[in-house]
Order: structure tokens, then sequence, then C-alpha cells
């Protein structure tokens, strides 16, 4: 997992990307219809990697690591690990 997080001089949106290897893209677009009162994400898919952008600034400053153990739980709730 890779988070790049805003400087105070950019007020630039933070972005997620997320191993392919190590994460199941089911789980990730399910979690991210559960996340919808925390914020909108872009989702996007490369050769390795899903990247996760908030539409718009999040509040909390640790929702890149609440929203990978959820992904992380949804997966092993469904027996994907």
């Amino acid at each position: 997992m890779e988070t790049k997080k805003p400087t105070e001089a950019s007020k630039e949106i933070s972005r997620l990307e997320l191993n392919k290897k190590f994460y199941n893209l089911s789980a990730v677009k399910e979690s991210l219809k559960d996340f919808r009162q925390i914020g909108n994400f872009k989702l996007e898919v490369e050769e390795d990697r899903i990247l996760l952008t908030p539409l718009s600034p999040i509040e909390d400053p640790n929702w890149d690591c609440e929203l990978c153990n959820y992904i992380l739980a949804l997966m092993k709730n469904n027996s994907m690990v």
C-alpha cells in the first residue's frame, strides 16, 4: 500500500495505491459502496495496481488505513484470502 499524502502547500487530494497481488478488486468495489458516507472515490485499475482517489477532500486523516483494513476484512469474510 502506498499513500500519497497532500502537503499543506499543495492542497492536493490523497491517492491510495493498492497492489493487485494482495487486494481483490471485487472487495475494493464493495468497500467503496460501504464507504460512500466517508467520501466518493475515482477507481482506476492498472496492470498491477488499483488506484483510489477521493473526489473531494476527506476530513479523517486515517481514511486510507481504515479503508485498507475494511477491504482486508471483507476479503477474509468472503474467503478471498
